[in-house]
């Protein structure tokens, strides 16, 4: 486990670094495949079923981009191999996307629906944060909890962040907006972390 002194004067700039890389890897991630799907799943299938492989597809490859690209950004800065969370990264990324593009493309968003819907996306960061905790521990000290870390970037990311892309740039682009929602609370935590 790698205990490091904090100076917050030398540590400032790493610490934006983190986040400002950890929110990228969450916009690329998703602004780059989310419109794709939502193209599909406007014009091309008509079903939950037929949307099953194009569905999985994206998913797989946001996993990949999502997962690689939060592995490099916390490997350089916990100066450890976090060898797996690239692994866990992807399969986490791949299967939440897809929970919620099959399982929650039909929710409406509005005072009825919001909470259950940070219900289901912070249980959603539960079962990622407890998966990805067993890749953490051992190396990092604040790897327990980092489930409560996914958690609330679950609960409350993902909503906040629909609301705010649906308010400002329209429908198509809400879960997107949920997706930077996720990533820009789970690195403002990574920096907490790092910073303790």
């Amino acid at each position: 486990m790698v205990r490091e002194t904090y100076d917050p004067a030398v540590n400032r700039r790493r610490d934006w670094m983190l986040l400002v890389l950890w929110v990228l890897v969450s916009i690329v991630g998703s602004l780059g495949l989310l419109p794709l799907w939502q193209k599909i799943n406007d014009s091309l299938f008509r079903s939950t079923h037929d949307l099953l492989i194009p569905a999985l597809v994206i998913a797989l490859s946001m996993g990949v981009v999502i997962g690689l690209g939060q592995w490099q950004v916390l490997r350089r800065r916990a100066r450890v191999d976090i060898q797996g969370w690239w692994i866990v990264g992807c399969a986490v990324n791949a299967v939440a996307f897809l929970l919620i593009a099959l399982l929650g493309s039909e929710v409406s968003l509005d005072a009825r629906t919001i909470m259950p819907l940070s219900v289901w996306t912070g249980s959603i960061g539960a079962l990622a944060g407890v998966v990805q905790w067993r890749t953490l521990r051992g190396k990092v000290q604040w790897a327990r909890s980092w489930i409560l870390v996914s958690t609330g970037a679950g609960a409350v990311g993902w909503p906040v962040g629909v609301l705010v892309g649906i308010a400002v740039f329209g429908p198509a682009w809400g879960a997107s907006a949920g997706w930077i929602g996720v990533g820009a609370l789970s690195g403002v935590a990574l920096v907490c972390k790092f910073s303790q």
